[in-house]
């Protein structure tokens, strides 16, 4: 199941079709990137302007967690009902569940 190709993201030019596997590598790489970013931001800066900019950083990350983008609502993927490669039907309530394991697991 988390082979299967679940939706078609957009990111300007580089459109691409996605699993699960790739949401989540997605994910894992927005923090790391947002944390970096935060930290870059911190050095030469105040207490208060740090709390800030740390915040700014993982607020960044949140719109981009993976059970909004499970979520119909959102917009930044075109979610498919079967998996174009094998036919087989995408259980989104197995992966919204999933996602929000992820999320409990790992905050």
């Amino acid at each position: 199941m988390h082979d299967c190709i679940i939706g078609m993201i957009y990111h300007y030019e580089n459109t691409q079709l996605v699993t699960y596997g790739d949401l989540v590598r997605e994910y894992e790489s927005d923090v790391d990137s947002a944390v970096a970013w935060g930290r870059e931001l911190t050095v030469n800066s105040d207490r208060y302007s740090r709390q800030y900019f740390y915040n700014m950083a993982i607020e960044e990350v949140k719109r981009s967690r993976l059970d909004r983008m499970t979520d119909k609502r959102n917009n930044a993927m075109q979610r498919f009902e079967y998996c174009p490669n094998c036919g087989a039907a995408i259980n989104w309530k197995a992966l919204r569940q999933s996602a929000k394991e992820y999320h409990a697991a790992n905050e």
